[in-house]
C-alpha cells in the first residue's frame, strides 16, 4: 500500500507524523488534549492538527494510525471506538494498530494491555476488514533495560553517540522481531477491502 493520505488518532504532540512527513503528502493528527495539539502545530512540519474527537472527523484517509491509543480506552467504548476509526480507512486503505503487549505490567494510565487473542478479537467485530496481520515487535532484554537506566535517570543524562549507535543497531539488526511471548509491543495491520459508508 503506497498511502497519499494518513490520520493519525490520539496524535499527541505530533512526533510520529512529523517524523513521517516526506513519506505521505496530506497528514492530519487529532487528539482530545489542547495542549497537545498546541506543540504539535508548532513543531508541525505542514500536517493539520485539530483538538477533534475521532466520531466528527467526516474525511477518509488511506491510512489511519493508533499509535499507544487503544489501552488508553475504557473497556466500554472500545468497539465504538475502533468502528469510529475504522469507517475513516478509505477503500482498500489500512488502519495500523500498536498497543502494549501484556508482557509489560499494566501502566496505571492503561486500562489493559494485549495479547494476540485480546487484539485480534477488538478488531474481529469491525466490519468491512479484508485482512488482519498481527505481529511481536522489540525484545527489551535486562541488560538493555539496566543500560538505558543507567544513561538517562533523574539524577544523570549521558549522552554517548558511540554507545547511542550501537544501542540502535542492537535494537535494529536484533531486538526489534520478537515473539507474541516476549514483545513489547503489538502491531496490527487491518485492511479494508469494501468500506461500507455511513
Amino acid at each position: 500500500m503506497c498511502a497519499r493520505s494518513l490520520l493519525d488518532v490520539g496524535c499527541g504532540d505530533g512526533y510520529f507524523i512529523n517524523r513521517i512527513a516526506t513519506a505521505i503528502p496530506e497528514r492530519m493528527g487529532v487528539d482530545l488534549v489542547p495542549n497537545a495539539i498546541s506543540l504539535a502545530r508548532s513543531l508541525g512540519a505542514g500536517a493539520r492538527f485539530e483538538v477533534e474527537r475521532i466520531e466528527n472527523v467526516r474525511e477518509r484517509f488511506d491510512a489511519v494510525t493508533l499509535m499507544e491509543v487503544l489501552e488508553h480506552i475504557p473497556d466500554s467504548e472500545v468497539d465504538s471506538f475502533l468502528r469510529s476509526c475504522f469507517a475513516r480507512v478509505d477503500d482498500c486503505g489500512a488502519m495500523i494498530i500498536c498497543v502494549p503487549s501484556r508482557t509489560r505490567p499494566v501502566h496505571q494510565k492503561h486500562f489493559r494491555h494485549y495479547d494476540e487473542s485480546m487484539l485480534r478479537d477488538a478488531i474481529a467485530r469491525l466490519d468491512g476488514v479484508g485482512s488482519i496481520e498481527i505481529e511481536a515487535i522489540y525484545r527489551e532484554p535486562w541488560w538493555l533495560r539496566l543500560l538505558i537506566k543507567l544513561m538517562g535517570n533523574r539524577f544523570l543524562n549521558l549522552s554517548i553517540p558511540a554507545v547511542e549507535t550501537w544501542i540502535w543497531n542492537k535494537i535494529w539488526t536484533d531486538l526489534r522481531h520478537a515473539s507474541f511471548g516476549n514483545g513489547t509491543h503489538l502491531v496490527a495491520t487491518i485492511r479494508r477491502t469494501k468500506n461500507l459508508h455511513d
